[in-house]
């Protein structure tokens, strides 16, 4: 049997269960370690930056746990939260397909797929407050891709991107 990377077995079951339950409860005290008013969005930067180790399938697997988790912690509707970043998952994994794996991709996919997830999220619920909300999706999403640095750096060390 070929061996195809990425997150297999209970190894990385456990890895990414771990990592997104962690994001997840982090993401409560996101607004203590925020920068000129831009919170990081941990488990959407969890979620994206392992994608880019699985597969699509996988992708969109850890893009919805992400959402789902999110939904959970903050009360909000797990419909278009789970769906956002079910489609962010997805991308991410699809990206290194498209562009290649490493270190800038990561940075430019992270943030991307913030951006992505953040504007489905604004459209997919009722109507809110749009400019305001843009630039918190810009902020957010810049703030992804410098998260995303450590991030993939690590996760690099202990997996290998799975083969398409």
């Amino acid at each position: 049997m070929r061996k195809r990377g990425g997150l297999t077995g209970w190894g990385g079951i456990v890895v990414a269960a771990l990592l997104l339950g962690f994001s997840a409860a982090l993401q409560g005290q996101a607004h203590r370690l925020a920068v000129l008013g831009a919170e990081a969005d941990y488990p959407l930067l969890v979620a994206c930056t392992l994608a880019l180790f699985e597969t699509s399938k996988g992708g969109a697997v850890l893009g919805f746990l992400g959402g789902f988790l999110q939904g959970c912690m903050a009360g909000t509707s797990l419909g278009y939260v789970a769906f956002s970043r079910t489609i962010a998952g997805y991308l991410a994994a699809r990206s290194r397909e498209w562009i290649g794996p490493g270190l800038p991709t990561a940075v430019g996919v992270v943030f991307a797929c913030t951006a992505i997830a953040s504007i489905l999220e604004l459209f997919l619920p009722p109507a809110k407050a749009v400019f305001p909300s843009l630039g918190d999706t810009i902020g957010t999403a810049t703030y992804n891709g410098v998260l995303a640095i450590p991030l993939y750096a690590l996760l690099n060390r202990f997996f290998k991107p799975a083969r398409p």
